[in-house]
């Protein structure tokens, strides 16, 4: 007996195979449109509905394969659209994006906050051992200490301190006291720059300053190292990029093709 998945896939490759189009329509991507429960992978920004799918699979078995066809065409056109539309918006983003060192007196909204943290919390990290350790910090009297051992808080409204935790992130058996955290904690960080960004609250990357002092404002236990701070708030006016910011290198000085 198939699963529907099995069924998904049979009635995928029978449609594809049946009219010689399996090149052009891609088993991956009719797979995808009809996948168990019908959910995209991209369902945040589009969504096949379970209506939807029946109504094709009813074309397809009352042979009238080409309107069956037509309508995962017509779908996954839809799907491109949507890539295509999301990629433009991040390219625009991460080069929009800067390092904010002056920050408005106003508070962050907790929705945005929650999103900017959430966008932390789903991060890729080596074998998604997830050893990350993210404290925000919106107390005044704790910021104050904070800025006391690090001078770059730049008086913003909230910090986000970021850590990971050396006793579970991913260890490299091929090299010797090599382990993930300070790369999983860069990619953590990455991600709630850009979320921040894209609601308009800005940030900074700061790692100048002693992780044992901070460590120590915070109260960590050993397991638990300092990597990185955001300070976070909306960009003051007046707030602009630095004079480096636009100063990229070329692809060719960064990036080597082997064929």
């Amino acid at each position: 007996m198939l699963t529907n998945n099995e069924t998904d896939r049979v009635f995928c490759m029978s449609l594809a195979a049946e009219l010689k189009l399996m090149e052009s329509l891609g088993e991956t991507e009719a797979l995808w449109v009809l996948s168990h429960g019908a959910q995209l992978p991209i369902d945040r920004f589009f969504c096949i509905s379970n209506t939807t799918i029946i109504k094709i699979r009813n074309l397809w078995r009352s042979r009238k394969k080409v309107l069956a066809f037509f309508g995962i065409c017509v779908i996954i056109k839809q799907i491109h659209l949507h890539q295509k539309e999301i990629a433009m918006n991040f390219s625009e983003l991460a080069k929009a994006r800067y390092s904010v060192r002056k920050f408005k007196n106003a508070p962050i909204e907790d929705e945005k906050l929650a999103a900017i943290i959430e966008a932390g919390r789903v991060a890729p990290t080596a074998c998604n051992y997830q050893p990350q350790k993210i404290f925000v910090v919106k107390n005044e009297e704790m910021r104050k200490k904070i800025a006391s051992v690090c001078d770059y808080t730049f008086g913003a409204p909230v910090l986000v301190i970021v850590a990971y935790d050396k006793e579970r992130a991913w260890k490299n058996p091929l090299m010797e006291n090599y382990h993930s955290g300070e790369t999983d904690a860069a990619i953590v960080c990455t991600h709630m720059m850009l979320a921040a960004w894209e609601q308009g609250i800005g940030s900074c990357w700061v790692g100048y300053f002693n992780a044992k002092d901070v460590e120590t404002v915070l109260g960590l236990p050993d397991h638990l190292s300092v990597t990185a701070m955001l300070p976070l708030g909306y960009p003051a006016d007046g707030a602009k990029p630095s004079r480096l910011h636009s100063a990229c290198r070329e692809c060719e000085d960064t990036v080597t093709v082997l064929d």
